[in-house]
């Protein structure tokens, strides 16, 4: 197989013993190489502290590595907003907002994309690419918080995502009295936290596989290529699937010739199966003709083809098809447990946490015959349950509570009702934390705020 060239290794210059120590520069220790984070979890924990310092970040790194994917993780999981704006896009205005006459006095009308209440993480991209009347405001906002009569909200934080200015990139150069405000984190691709990300992801097989099993995947096609490929093959249907043409020219379109070709073969090979209706799995009855279709693919040895198809019933079940089908009752997650038996540990659960996940969590949760009532799921029939379920393994169960949880939490209500609603929740957070261990990690954090927070 031909793979494209690896870039010339570059090696750091040794310290020689006794030799004097130089300070680091403001752009890393040029004895050797920067410190540099894997996007992953690490990077997760660091934005995690800085928030709550409420401190602005600037994230350095190269392009398509996953920065903006990461912030929106950190939000996630945080249960926070996430809002992105693109500085090379904005003219002074759009970030400063227009001048206002009032009572013989000019003001700054705030713009609709700044956040004026809740808790959140506003997103800067492109800074050091953006015009220079954009970036100097933008500077203002993230290290004083502020810009004219406009004040951050005390719940969020400020973060800027940049290229490296010694590489190839047309970028205007950050001084290190500026670079002095922030904490700054270089951030670089890892493959295996790529991986772990892309199955909870639920990108293409293929796309992992190949991943997975070629250590210089990311030589010249950045992961966020591999995942824009992953698109475009997710939406391919019937005989578009065996035009190795068509996929050529589409995977090409995202990834280097021999890449491309590699990613083509793999997927026309596996043709057949990308072009399952995994939708008819889920219709009743449909759990046998699931089984019969995976025993039948292990005595083929193809367990390629059945990670394939747990891959694609993932993401059915992580969309709102799901939804609809628990709320006409035609689907519930014991049934969902059985029918999915056939797949291997791993792909079964997969399957089972992205059910759990979704917005049809509460619906399901009432088809295994409990109602989440936050003011008395303290000693309920139900607690009792989330701690037998994770005492038996059933950890999706236990997450579909969770996520239940959660749902109720996030649901939008009036102001005066706001305190109330919070005191219930904060109830309930401390005993499914008890209860449901490392799988109520997000609610765990959400009692790390001030209880007027906790919706």
């Amino acid at each position: 197989m031909t793979t494209p060239p690896k870039p010339a290794a570059t090696s750091a210059t040794a310290t020689q013993p006794g030799a004097a120590q130089r300070p680091p520069s403001a752009r890393g220790d040029h004895e050797g190489a920067p410190l540099s984070v894997a996007i992953g979890p690490r990077v997760l924990e660091v934005l995690d502290v800085a928030y709550r310092a409420r401190r602005a970040v600037l994230l350095e790194g190269p392009t398509g590595i996953g920065k903006s994917q990461i912030v929106a993780q950190f939000a996630a999981r945080r249960g926070i907003e996430a809002r992105v704006l693109d500085l090379s896009l904005l003219e002074p205005p759009d970030l400063v907002g227009l001048p206002v006459l009032e009572g013989g006095r000019t003001r700054y009308a705030c713009p609709a994309e700044l956040p004026t209440e809740g808790r959140g993480v506003l997103l800067l991209e492109e800074l050091n690419r953006a015009e220079i009347p954009v970036m100097q405001p933008a500077l203002q906002l993230l290290s004083a918080r502020r810009l004219h009569g406009y004040e951050l909200p005390p719940g969020w934080m400020c973060l800027a995502a940049i290229n490296p200015e010694e590489d190839d990139y047309q970028v205007h150069t950050l001084d290190p009295a500026l670079r002095a405000r922030f904490l700054v984190l270089r951030v670089h691709a890892d493959r295996d936290s790529w991986l772990a990300w892309a199955v909870g992801a639920l990108v293409h097989p293929a796309v992992v596989s190949i991943v997975r099993d070629h250590d210089d995947a990311f030589d010249g096609a950045p992961p966020r290529s591999w995942a824009y490929a992953s698109d475009v093959l997710h939406a391919l249907e019937g005989d578009e699937l065996h035009d190795e043409s068509l996929l050529r020219i589409l995977t090409r379109g995202f990834l280097p010739a021999a890449w491309s070709d590699v990613l083509s073969r793999a997927v026309s090979r596996g043709a057949d199966t990308f072009g399952i209706d995994v939708a008819a799995f889920l219709e009743p009855g449909g759990g046998g003709e699931l089984a019969a279709r995976v025993r039948e693919l292990e005595l083929a040895g193809r367990a390629d083809v059945v990670a394939a198809i747990a891959v694609r019933m993932a993401r059915l079940l992580a969309s709102p098809d799901l939804l609809v089908r628990a709320a006409a009752g035609t689907l519930t997650f014991a049934t969902l447990e059985a029918d999915l038996a056939c797949f291997p540990g791993d792909l079964r659960v997969q399957c089972l946490r992205a059910a759990a996940s979704s917005s049809a969590a509460p619906r399901l949760l009432e088809g295994l015959g409990h109602e989440l009532d936050p003011s008395s799921y303290a000693g309920s029939t139900l607690s009792a349950e989330v701690r037998a379920w994770r005492a038996r393994g059933e950890l999706a169960r236990v997450a579909l509570v969770v996520r239940a949880a959660t749902s109720w939490l996030d649901e939008p209500v009036a102001s005066e009702e706001r305190s109330e609603r919070a005191a219930r929740g904060r109830a309930m957070i401390e005993a499914l934390v008890r209860d449901a261990g490392p799988l109520a990690d997000e609610l765990r954090r959400r009692l790390a705020e001030p209880v007027g927070r906790a919706t």
